[in-house]
């Protein structure tokens, strides 16, 4: 069930530490585009870590799992390699 899932990220899974120390600066970076982003709380249902990606997919919480990313009907939020300098936050 979702629940499980959610704990076992959240709370016990060994990765989750590591990811959460470099994901700010990690070179595979996810944005969400605020103005494809109709607020319809998919990706945030859909999210194993239980944060809202669209406001949180810069922090630490974010395993960068591509579970939000997936189930997006808009396509709002991406994921990728930077092509030079970024600021890797939510875009506007």
């Amino acid at each position: 069930s979702i629940f499980v899932r959610r704990c076992f990220c959240r709370y016990l899974c060994p990765l989750r530490a590591f990811y959460s120390l470099f994901n700010r600066f990690a070179l595979y970076q996810m944005t969400c585009d605020a103005d494809k982003c109709t607020g319809c709380g998919k990706c945030t249902h859909a999210c194993p870590m239980a944060i809202s990606p669209p406001e949180s997919l810069c922090s630490g919480e974010c395993i960068r799992c591509g579970q939000c990313r997936s189930v997006c009907p808009e396509h709002a939020i991406s994921g990728g390699f930077p092509k030079g300098k970024s600021t890797f936050r939510k875009e506007s």
